[in-house]
């Protein structure tokens, strides 16, 4: 009882989020995955997840102060380093877009030569970001629910995302 309650609570104030920050559907919430995949990495066994998940997480969010706070030595910086440092691996960036994922070699069909040219190397990916939109290829969205493959263009040419693809001419 007492959760519907709050579920009801919080739909009293959708349609000010709404007004303010527009519909969800709007909003890209890719920043957010990086901490998600953190979190679930920091269960090791089903017994007091909860627990186990607040005790690393508050560890690993205490490790930048100690770093400063005190003098350390090579593999203490080494693991801060690889543990803070930004996750998100991208192979290819072009102007205000980033290809996600290592990219696997990728043989251009007929119609894709006879569109872009002969290439000498292609790689395929699943992910993209640009100017500050999300975009998956068809492959990617069917093993998910929410389908980030289907476009429109700004002549109102409707579409679907078969693959991205990063080539060398």
């Amino acid at each position: 009882k007492s959760s519907m309650t709050f579920n009801m609570h919080l739909l009293l104030h959708l349609s000010t989020s709404v007004k303010n920050w527009g519909p969800l559907w709007t909003h890209n919430t890719f920043p957010f995955e990086n901490e998600n995949r953190l979190v679930l990495q920091m269960k090791t066994s089903p017994y007091l997840i909860a627990v186990q998940i607040a005790r690393r997480y508050f560890f690993y969010k205490q490790l930048p102060m100690h770093l400063k706070k005190f003098p350390n030595g090579n593999r203490f910086i080494d693991f801060c380093a690889h543990y803070f440092q930004n996750r998100l691996k991208y192979v290819c960036k072009i102007d205000d877009c980033v290809l996600l994922g290592s990219g696997k070699d990728y043989t251009l069909t007929l119609e894709e030569q006879n569109c872009f040219g002969s290439a000498i190397s292609c790689k395929v990916f699943h992910k993209m970001l640009c100017h500050g939109l999300r975009f998956t290829s068809e492959i990617y969205t069917r093993a998910n629910k929410s389908n980030d493959s289907i476009i429109v263009t700004r002549d109102d040419t409707k579409g679907i995302i078969t693959n991205i693809c990063s080539y060398e001419i």
